[in-house]
């Protein structure tokens, strides 16, 4: 569940950042092995060299805090 913390002592501003005390969750225990199909190479830009290219993995991840009904999808 998301909260705004209580305002500890007088000085100071309010609090603005949500906390939670959900579980967290590592990114990569939701990523595959490097060695899966799943990963696609992806090519950046053209440099003077050739090609700039990397490996990515994509993903859709959904937050719920177990109330409303309300998906944020994060990408």
């Amino acid at each position: 569940m998301k909260y705004l913390p209580e305002k500890q002592g007088n000085p100071g501003r309010n609090p603005c950042r949500y906390k939670t005390d959900s579980k967290s969750i590592e990114v990569s225990d939701l990523c595959p092995g490097k060695s899966s199909k799943k990963w696609q190479t992806i090519r950046l830009r053209k440099t003077g060299k050739g090609d700039l290219v990397c490996k990515g993995y994509v993903q859709t991840v959904y937050t719920w805090d177990g109330g409303v009904k309300i998906i944020e999808n994060i990408y």
